[in-house]
């Protein structure tokens, strides 16, 4: 079957000049439109034909059709001939005029789609019901949502299922908080054919809102291995970039069409494992984190004014300047310099989006608002109304604090826009620095001295700071109401038996952090082991429960420490470990992992341990290997150097290198501490176990290498681990 809005494929063409700025016609579209203004044209030009590009014809063809549909009040052909009409008005950008069922000052397309609604109800061809759905996307406030729902879904459901109809039907239902009527117009548009990416991924963020990750998982599958062409993975694309970071979106916009599918799979698989969560979790949250962006930080205006936010920021009018905030009675009066400290890439979305849909909700949320009561200047209030939030995330050593203020002119009174450099009182409680410095401001308003423009600047520049994080990073990391401080590692190794590939754990949980079993000397705590290799597509998950002995005379501050052997590949390149108690105690350890190579030559991934830490691993062969679950080494103690070399040849002579390298320190590439040594590695898999003394070294981060290298046969193998001394 053709559809009539084969359009919805063409790329991204046109641009529209506002407030003096070229803008991007496809960020001024309400989300789940038609996209960009180009293909709203062209869709209302296939539904419409025999446009004429004279203004003046135009007007004059809208005035006959609305004197025919007075005529004729019952005909839909000629309440479609006025919806189109005024469609192609719309089109031009010309300025509205009253007409009929139109009062002074509706936009046309408002009264277009009132014609069209008029139309449909008369029982007009399906053009006008698709015609309609057509104007209803491509519009931020709509009338008469309610009538147009009922008009779409029927036309969806009964047929034909056209692409803008299904979409029209789908998110208005969506609003309206009619879930079985979204349904019935998905299934209706799945099938028929046609916007099949668009559909599932739909069809998937309905099952998010039922907390139903297995079906979420699998529609978005189900999206990505249909996706074809670049009007599909625009539709996909459009998700990511709500939390992909810049390299990653950059890595996306260049990966060829066959790729991207199991791309955007490793890059979600990854997010779950190294958020401690189930598969599947990273796209559930952002569907229900974009269901709260959609009622609460929307931006609804429309196109001939939503430019206006690409320009500076119009804070309430003021005869005084963005400095008085260093001395001014209560400084959250100020309003902050009018820039775009966070340029946004979709105008239908004020900051508090994108903060929200990357990082979740706050775990602190301030509102405030006032109005100056105290000082005047030029008969009024200095400062009129002001009003802020202020959003803080602790996630665990980080912390990051966001500052919104609001505007004129954006639709919204609530703090809307990213600001950098603000105090005030209301900031006490989170920030003890700005609290101080609000109070300085305040003396000096009565004479003290002002706060140093120095200081100003660098609350600002940490603000800015603040906000690229927000805004290029994201977590969903798992949260707990009393957190379980977790250390762990993950080396990969082999079985020297059986050659089966393991990964050691070693972790340490805090004493003063577990819930202690009744006989206190034991606490019961259930780890779950999250591996990801995306080579393979391949997730593992082992999940088992440990009885832990407590330390005889440990303080809070002590570990309780242990270690887990699971199979694993050499591919895996993200792990993490939580460490649960009932649903209010967690915590996680996680990090990325290079894969180990193939070659003639491979080494294992490093082990280092210490005795005196209380754990080994006895290999197949007998051997104990000591490890360090702690995550640390004090500089006193021996710390033991394990691996593995992997060779398809006997080799001889093999001289082997270790490498001590100071991490963010003095000394550069000049390793700290190295030794090399001759010897020989036989065919198949040969262990070493070295001991380094440490003493000399300085305290801090340090990177462990071991190099083997043939230079018979030219082989060369490298692996590195992280050692910390204290």
């Amino acid at each position: 079957m053709r559809w009539p809005l084969a359009v919805l494929g063409l790329e991204a063409l046109a641009t529209v000049t506002l407030t003096g700025q070229a803008v991007p016609a496809s960020l001024l579209a309400p989300p789940d439109s038609l996209g960009d203004r180009s293909r709203y044209r062209a869709a209302v030009t296939q539904l419409c034909p025999g446009t004429t590009a004279d203004r003046d014809e135009l007007f004059r063809t809208e005035a006959a059709a609305a004197a025919r549909a007075t005529r004729t009040d019952t005909d839909p052909a000629a309440w479609l001939d006025l919806a189109c009409a005024r469609a192609h008005l719309d089109l031009d950008d010309a300025w509205s005029r009253e007409s009929l069922g139109m009062p002074l000052g509706t936009p046309w397309q408002t009264g277009a789609t009132t014609a069209a609604i008029r139309a449909g109800a008369l029982g007009g061809a399906p053009r006008a019901t698709e015609l309609l759905a057509v104007l209803a996307l491509d519009q931020s406030r709509l009338r008469n949502s309610d009538t147009i729902l009922a008009q779409v879904q029927r036309e969806a459901i009964s047929g034909p299922a056209t692409p803008a109809t299904v979409r029209a039907c789908v998110v208005l239902a969506r609003e309206a908080g009619d879930r079985p009527g979204a349904l019935a117009c998905l299934e209706a548009g799945l099938a028929a054919g046609g916007d099949s990416a668009w559909q599932l991924l739909a069809r998937a963020r309905l099952a998010a809102a039922e907390s139903d990750t297995a079906s979420t998982s699998t529609l978005v599958r189900r999206a990505l291995t249909s996706a074809a062409g670049a009007a599909a993975w625009r539709e996909v694309g459009w998700h990511l970039r709500w939390f992909l970071d810049p390299e990653e979106w950059d890595e996306w916009s260049t990966l060829p069409d066959g790729d991207r599918a199991r791309w955007v799979t490793a890059r979600l698989a990854t997010r779950d494992v190294r958020d401690g969560r189930p598969f599947g979790s990273r796209i559930l949250e952002h569907f229900r984190r974009l269901d709260v962006a959609d009622r609460e930080f929307r931006i609804r205006l429309e196109r001939r004014q939503a430019g206006r936010v690409l320009a500076a920021a119009t804070p309430e009018p003021t005869c005084r300047k963005p400095e008085f905030v260093g001395q001014y009675w209560d400084p959250a009066l100020v309003p902050a310099q009018p820039f775009r400290e966070y340029r946004r890439w979709d105008l239908r979305y004020d900051d508090r989006a994108v903060v929200y849909l990357r990082h979740g909700e706050p775990d602190e949320r301030i509102r405030w608002s006032a109005a100056d009561t105290v000082q005047r200047c030029e008969g009024r209030p200095a400062f009129l109304t002001n009003t802020r939030e202020a959003w803080a995330y602790d996630r665990g050593t980080e912390r990051l604090l966001l500052h919104f203020e609001s505007e004129l002119f954006v639709g919204s009174t609530d703090a809307t826009r990213l600001v950098a450099g603000v105090l005030g009182h209301y900031l006490c409680d989170v920030d003890t620095r700005r609290c101080l410095l609000s109070q300085q401001s305040e003396m000096a308003s009565y004479g003290a001295r002002p706060v140093p423009v120095e200081q100003i600047q660098a609350v600002r520049s940490a603000d800015i700071e603040q906000i690229a994080t927000a805004t290029t990073t994201d977590d969903n990391g798992l949260q707990a109401d009393r957190p379980l401080t977790t250390v762990a590692t993950l080396s990969r190794v082999w079985d020297p038996a059986s050659g089966a590939v393991l990964a050691v754990v070693p972790y340490a949980v805090r004493v003063g952090d577990l819930a202690v079993a009744s006989d206190a000397n034991t606490a019961e705590v259930d780890l779950t082991l999250r591996q990801w290799n995306p080579a393979l597509a391949d997730w593992q998950a082992t999940a088992v429960t440990r009885r832990l002995r407590l330390p005889a005379s440990a303080d809070d501050d002590a570990r309780v420490t242990g270690f887990l052997v699971t199979p694993s590949t050499v591919g895996v390149e993200t792990w993490s470990l939580v460490a649960a108690q009932d649903s209010t105690r967690a915590g996680r350890a996680f990090a990325d992992v290079a894969p180990i190579e193939s070659g003639g030559l491979v080494l294992s991934d490093l082990i280092l341990g210490a005795v005196s830490q209380g754990q080994a691993w006895q290999t197949s062969t007998g051997r104990e290997v000591p490890l360090a679950p702690l995550g640390a080494f004090d500089r006193t103690e021996t710390v033991t150097l394990y691996w593995q070399a992997r060779s398809d040849r006997p080799r001889l002579p093999v001289r082997t290198t270790i490498r001590l390298f100071r991490v963010a320190g003095r000394g550069g590439e000049r390793p700290a501490l190295e030794v090399a040594v001759d010897g020989e590695v036989g065919r198949g898999l040969t262990e070493f176990q070295r001991e380094l003394g440490v003493a000399r070294l300085e305290t801090g981060r340090y990177r462990v290498e071991v190099e083997m290298s043939d230079p018979v046969a030219g082989a060369t193998a490298r692996r590195s681990a992280r050692l910390l001394l204290r």
